[in-house]
């Protein structure tokens, strides 16, 4: 037979055993954080539970670093594929001491 009969079974990848505690957690975190909050910004007051107004919070924290992410990546492309810091030459401490030569003497 040498195994053509069996069936197959594919191990749990680790990625999906992450997905899965993260899962567990944030339902976790929404239960024990339902409680209502108050926000105040400017002349604004506003109650929401906990868990809502954290969500909304890293939400925010998220468009911005997709923001900056995507202004780098236009920077990028019109500095020819190169990031800012790459256009300036660095000077370490054993090319001042060899005149800009490596290695040894």
């Amino acid at each position: 037979m040498n195994g053509e009969g069996t069936k197959r079974t594919r191990a749990v990848e680790p990625s999906t055993w992450v997905g899965v505690a993260l899962a567990v957690v944030a339902i976790a975190f929404v239960v024990q954080n339902r409680t209502t909050v108050t926000i105040q910004l400017f002349w604004l007051s506003l109650g929401a539970p906990m868990w809502l107004v954290l969500l909304l919070i890293f939400l925010v924290g998220w468009a911005v670093g997709a923001l900056v992410r995507r202004r780098r990546a236009r920077r990028s492309v019109r500095s020819g594929g190169r990031s800012p810091a790459a256009l300036v030459p660095r000077s370490s401490p054993e090319t001042r001491r060899t005149g800009g030569r490596h290695g040894s003497r």
